[in-house]
């Protein structure tokens, strides 16, 4: 089901959620709505998918397979892998922040499975500027194309 706001009601909403409330802002919160068309205030979360290796090529192991700057400061709440065409054994992955891990252990996919995610890190912090790198460490017999989905509230 999808709700559509009508454009005067979602300007009420807010005028009235602000008025009622005292508005001091936070880092993590942006004003929301409920279902009932309320504003309410909601965690700013983001989500970020980076293609690691194409959909249709094969994975192959090695440090730096893809390298990025981040572009917003995320506090990440999950992390996710995901490959298009499964493997027959697993494909394993880290992802280091300026240089460390901020995983507890590598994150694998197991051989006939196409999605691992995980939400317990090392480190939660990813700053905005930071060079993030994804490794591979094992790539599935057969698999191909690969995906890291990083989900959190943007800081």
């Amino acid at each position: 089901t999808t709700t559509y706001m009508n454009p005067l009601r979602t300007h009420q909403a807010i005028d009235e959620y602000v008025g009622n409330n005292e508005v001091t802002g936070t880092d993590t919160q942006v004003i929301g709505f409920d279902v009932s068309g309320n504003a309410i205030p909601v965690n700013n979360m983001r989500a970020m998918m980076v293609a690691v290796v194409g959909e249709d090529q094969a994975i192959a192991t090695g440090d730096g397979k893809r390298t990025f700057r981040q572009a917003v400061g995320l506090d990440l709440r999950e992390l996710e892998i995901f490959t298009p065409t499964q493997g027959s054994t697993a494909t394993t992955v880290d992802v280091v922040v300026n240089g460390t891990s901020i995983l507890t252990a590598p994150i694998s996919i197991a051989g006939g499975s196409s999605v691992a995610s995980l939400t317990s890190f090392v480190s939660s912090s990813i700053p905005k500027g930071a060079t993030v790198r994804v490794d591979v460490d094992a790539a599935g017999t057969g698999a191909l194309g690969l995906w890291v989905n990083f989900s959190g509230i943007a800081v």
